[in-house]
């Protein structure tokens, strides 16, 4: 393993989790209201993802098939976790559609188990550069079209909190940016395997929600 290859290999992925954890750990002393919880129970998704594809590519005991799943598990989790978060911040009420969305994301978190969507990644070194392989099957498209509801769902919401409740946008500005990072993060790592640019994404994310409950003034940063 080449030195540079060490580096994104393991130096970045091991910087997002410690990133996670350090916020995580943070916000233990803060006021737990409704959106502070639903904070970390995203950093916890974020820890999962992050955590999951860090053991994978390092294949550590058990192996590399349960790390994935448990990183998946975490990916999964996260735009629900997200649509859990916006409500909480934007103080929206209503309940029944965060049950069907939830219900959703945990049937996709259990068919993962089954191997419904893709196949396991073979790790493999070519050129000194280490890469994973997988195929996609033909049932991925449903926790796709589940994402692309739930950020619909959140769009709508933050529209709807702007106008009627005159949210100023500099609140929102923050978790809009971290949503970019997160899924450039993802882009990029979809077209080159090899960088772990996704769990960096999570961290870089994760900071920028950080700052945006500051902003809102949930906690006090000393």
């Amino acid at each position: 393993m080449t030195f540079l290859n060490e580096l994104l290999f393991i130096r970045i992925p091991m910087t997002a989790i410690i990133a996670n954890v350090f916020l995580l750990f943070t916000l233990l002393s803060a006021k737990k209201d409704a959106s502070v919880k639903a904070f970390m129970e995203l950093l916890v998704a974020f820890l999962f993802w992050s955590i999951g594809a860090f053991l994978m590519r390092c294949q550590i005991y058990p192996g590399v098939e349960f790390w994935w799943k448990i990183s998946i598990t975490g990916v999964f989790l996260v735009p629900f976790l997200y649509y859990v978060l916006f409500s909480a911040y934007t103080e929206q009420k209503g309940s029944f559609v965060k049950i069907v969305l939830g219900i959703g994301t945990l049937t996709m978190v259990i068919l993962n188990y089954f191997d419904a969507f893709m196949t396991v990644p073979v790790l493999s070194i070519i050129d000194g550069v280490t890469v994973s392989s997988y195929l996609l099957k033909w049932p991925a498209i449903f926790p796709l079209i589940l994402s692309v509801i739930i950020f619909v769902c959140i769009g709508k919401m933050i529209v709807s909190t702007v106008k009627e409740q005159d949210m100023p946008i500099r609140y929102l500005t923050p978790l809009f940016v971290g949503i970019i990072l997160l899924l450039a993060g993802v882009c990029v790592n979809t077209i080159f395997t090899s960088l772990p640019t996704d769990t960096l994404g999570c961290a870089l994310n994760a900071i920028c929600i950080y700052y945006a409950f500051y902003k809102k003034r949930f906690y006090a940063l000393s």
